[in-house]
């Protein structure tokens, strides 16, 4: 019942993706409170990934040891990752605002094919970022899968193709 409540969903939501198209799509999730959760959606999704990359790794490091040396109960605390995420997040904030001022204004070329590419874009768009929504949501119900709350979530989803998509995730908030 899971699996085909959210195929009907995604099926409503590609379908106004559709037929408002990309530019007012994306006017709708970046204004407000969206743009701020896209910008965490691509930081959460992107942030393990490129804390392997050396100079990151060297960064959060040499924050945490800064720490260390301050008062020694931040090793606990890990500051590095923080710092490391509040910068990126101010970049992607940044890097955001630009992205949908320029994209903006291609899509408002009033040429047939340029209409045709915002529809398609549109629908794109609203699933991907619906399919993001629901990983995001996922990886919050990981982090109580222990609770009440987060058993009863895991048991609702049963064993279908959501069940999997929850399985394996890639957004993982949990360190083991």
């Amino acid at each position: 019942m899971v699996d085909l409540s959210y195929l009907v969903a995604f099926i409503i939501i590609a379908l106004l993706g559709l037929l408002l198209g990309f530019g007012k799509i994306l006017k709708i999730f970046t204004s407000g409170p969206f743009g701020l959760i896209i910008s965490i959606i691509f930081c959460a999704f992107l942030g393990g990934t490129l804390q392997s990359v050396p100079f990151i790794a060297d960064f959060i490091t040499s924050i945490n040891q800064k720490a260390i040396d301050i008062a020694s109960f931040f090793q606990y605390i890990k500051p590095g990752i923080v710092v490391y995420y509040i910068v990126m997040f101010l970049i992607v904030q940044i890097f955001r605002m630009f992205v949908v001022k320029l994209i903006k204004t291609l899509m408002e070329i009033e040429k047939p094919a340029i209409k045709l590419l915002n529809r398609i874009l549109g629908l794109v768009f609203s699933v991907a970022f619906s399919s993001a929504f629901l990983l995001l949501f996922f990886a919050v119900v990981e982090i109580f899968d222990s609770t009440q709350f987060g058993q009863n979530i895991i048991l609702k989803l049963g064993d279908g193709i959501i069940r999997g998509i929850y399985d394996n995730n890639p957004i993982n908030f949990v360190i083991n």
